[in-house]
């Protein structure tokens, strides 16, 4: 036999190695290709086990609202109808993904809540993460000024 010819039967770890780099890069295209918009947006890709797995399971899901759009804003509830949600902020202005980040009540409630990172760093990054943890946990915003549904009236007060 020539130099370089001979071949070599492929041992099952061999191939199961293959199988899964094979996947993790199809994978890689999938993405890249029917990513959500925001997530292509704020720069999110496809890696490991993302980093805000360790965040509280509440900030977690206002993390995730808020990249993917899907939660209590303006308009979904318009969208679906729900005359009875509440889809203005107490400071009056829409809720949106990314109303937290702007709005006056939640700036009041803690001062530099996210020192000088932007929305995109807050909603991409471990770093933004860990901030938006410590300012949810500091204000109580979305349970006390942009809770998802409105205070019930209080006894004697008139709508």
């Amino acid at each position: 036999m020539e130099a370089g010819t001979e071949t070599a039967t492929a041992t099952i770890a061999y191939t199961k190695r293959c199988m899964k780099e094979g996947a993790a890069r199809a994978f890689q295209v999938h993405w890249a290709e029917t990513a959500p918009e925001r997530y292509k947006y704020f720069g999110i890709g496809t890696r490991g086990k993302p980093p805000e797995l360790s965040l509280p399971r509440f900030t977690l899901s206002k993390l995730y609202a808020s990249r993917t759009g899907h939660g209590d804003f303006a308009a979904y509830h318009v969208r679906f109808n729900h005359e009875d949600a509440a889809t203005k902020c107490q400071c009056g202005r829409e809720k949106t993904p990314e109303h937290f980040y702007y709005c006056r009540l939640g700036r009041r409630a803690a001062r530099q809540p996210c020192g000088s990172l932007g929305i995109q760093d807050i909603l991409a990054t471990k770093q933004g993460a860990l901030k938006l943890n410590h300012w949810l946990e500091k204000t109580g915003y979305f349970r006390r000024i942009c809770p998802p549904h409105p205070s019930p009236p209080t006894q004697g007060e008139d709508n």
